[in-house]
């Protein structure tokens, strides 16, 4: 057990079990337990700025003194969790000694491989490095590549750090505005993660940092600008959502020490096309070749900031749109990211609603696609309505097994995130379809890319109005789009030549600034398929 302190003052001590240890830490009168954990590194899962909004940071007060059980906490807990001691951490004050369980705690330094090569010679061991970086806003993912052959000899993922901050853009870039010092904070706590990450692929593989030649980075504009630390109060307001925003490195230098590299590493940020669509599109657009043929082809890149583009064999249309953090799991009630333990997929079956695991193992919550899938079940079987409601009078959640533990269960909430997160997306499809011109039957091909990496079912996505309803031959599930993208530009003598072919015929929308914004919301939060021309 170890002994921390915080404050000069300290009259209470709050003791703190998780799963990996226990920590007794001492504090002053009246002190907050979510700012109390977040001082001291421990990190639980949050998705609003600590106001009780989100309803996500739920601890277990195992015995002590606190408040009183706030108007938020009763509206996001179950009268079964209130009976067992579930709190929100920053509803909680401490009015004496406090021992507390953390339910859902995060590591976001843990990083987690998939090896694509599995002999390793003295030969490739040689062979210069490239390292691309894809920066999400739940996920970062890290991949090495041979700069001589193109061939990837790894790929690595872990949380972002910052989540602690909030699990959408907005919460994050108000908090780094509102406090230099939390800035700097989020800025360290990104680069220090991408380090370790350089640092365990090039261990993964069984090679020294010193082989690495180039590193690029891509990822939506907002993250990029907390990782320089600087452009982020821009993007809070709204004329700048379709403006261009620069994000250079100040002090590339600083980096590459920091990481333990030679000064000689090329170092490159690759730009962002617009205030809300980042380079992560761009380089979706350069893994799946959009623009290449005289075919009208859509891209969506689901995340929590979703972003879209549309060719339509002469323009490219693009547009990003606010989903949250729905698509990636960490927004919802038993939302996790599409490792073991998380239901992927949903059947119908004559005696039950069964459901697929990762890893085949006991389940443990759902990633994006498994609540796509469940929605959509539900649906057809009556149980959830297209309003988002339960057809069951005064039912609050959907709990997917029979017995008594109802700890996986999709409830009406989730439901509400699910719906505002497709709504935004299916929006901006539609507006972007609507200023080309054309209709979604129209469409060539579509390539899907992001939170739902290959396990989508296409059929029940185009059932709650998620994507247009074509043919689902139509439809490709591409893997780490954006992270290929970025792969693709490491090997380009001449980087810049695609990016600026894009931008030459890119057409930015902010759907913010449209007036049939609204209606098209409102139209696509109803769990349907599209209807009629757009």
């Amino acid at each position: 057990m170890k002994l921390q302190t915080v404050g000069c003052d300290s009259v209470y001590n709050l003791e703190v079990h998780s799963s990996a240890d226990s920590q007794v830490l001492t504090c002053n009168k009246n002190a907050r337990l979510i700012d109390l954990l977040r001082e001291n590194n421990i990190n639980i899962r949050k998705g609003c700025s600590g106001n009780g909004a989100c309803g996500l940071c739920k601890i277990k007060v195992i015995k002590g003194s606190t408040n009183e059980l706030t108007e938020s906490e009763k509206l996001h807990l179950s009268q079964k969790e209130i009976n067992t001691g579930i709190r929100l951490a920053c509803q909680v004050t401490l009015n004496g000694n406090l021992e507390i369980r953390l339910i859902d705690s995060l590591s976001f330094k843990n990083w987690k491989f998939k090896p694509t090569r599995t002999q390793k010679s003295k030969q490739w061991q040689t062979f210069p490095i490239g390292i691309a970086v894809d920066l999400g806003t739940t996920h970062i993912r890290l991949s090495t590549v041979s700069l001589k052959t193109g061939e990837r000899f790894s790929m690595g993922y872990c949380l972002n750090p910052q989540l602690i901050y909030g699990s959408d853009i907005m919460t994050r870039l108000q908090s780094a505005a509102q406090s230099e010092n939390i800035g700097e904070i989020m800025s360290q706590a990104l680069l220090e993660t991408i380090g370790e990450g350089l640092w365990r692929s090039c261990l993964e593989i069984g090679i020294g940092l010193d082989v690495i030649k180039k590193i690029f980075l891509v990822g939506n504009t907002a993250m990029i600008t907390l990782l320089v630390g600087k452009g982020h109060g821009d993007l809070l307001q709204p004329e700048n959502w379709h403006r261009y925003v620069d994000t250079p490195i100040s002090d590339a230098d600083h980096w590459k020490m920091l990481w333990g590299l030679s000064e000689n590493v090329e170092l490159q940020i690759i730009p962002s096309l617009s205030g809300f669509v980042g380079s992560d599109l761009l380089a979706g657009i350069i893994s799946t070749n959009l623009m290449a043929e005289k075919q009208k082809k859509l891209l969506v890149d689901f995340g929590t900031n979703s972003e879209i583009a549309l060719w339509d064999a002469s323009n490219l249309w693009i547009t990003s749109a606010a989903g949250g953090p729905a698509f990636e799991g960490s927004g919802m009630s038993c939302g996790m990211p599409a490792e073991n333990g998380a239901i992927y997929q949903t059947v119908i079956t004559e005696k039950k609603l069964d459901y697929k695991v990762i890893g085949h193992v006991p389940a443990k919550g759902f990633c994006g696609s498994g609540t796509v899938a469940l929605i959509a079940d539900l649906l057809k079987l009556g149980i959830v309505l297209p309003t988002g409601g339960f057809s069951k009078k005064n039912s609050s959640y959907y709990k997917l097994f029979d017995d008594k533990d109802d700890t996986i269960k999709l409830t009406k909430r989730d439901i509400d995130l699910f719906q505002r997160a497709k709504s935004a997306v299916a929006t901006g499809i539609m507006v972007l379809l609507k200023e080309a011109g054309i209709n979604f039957n129209d469409l060539d091909t579509v390539y899907l890319g992001g939170a739902f990496g290959g396990v989508l079912d296409i059929e029940k996505a185009a059932a709650v109005g998620l994507i247009p309803p074509v043919n689902p031959r139509k439809v490709f599930i591409v893997e780490d789009m954006a992270l290929k993208g970025c792969e693709q530009l490491l090997l380009e003598l001449k980087w810049t030549q695609p990016i600026d072919d894009i931008k030459e015929k890119g057409r930015a929308l902010n759907l913010s600034k449209r007036e049939d914004f609204y209606e098209l919301f409102l139209q696509n939060l109803f769990l349907t398929v599209f209807e009629g021309e757009v």
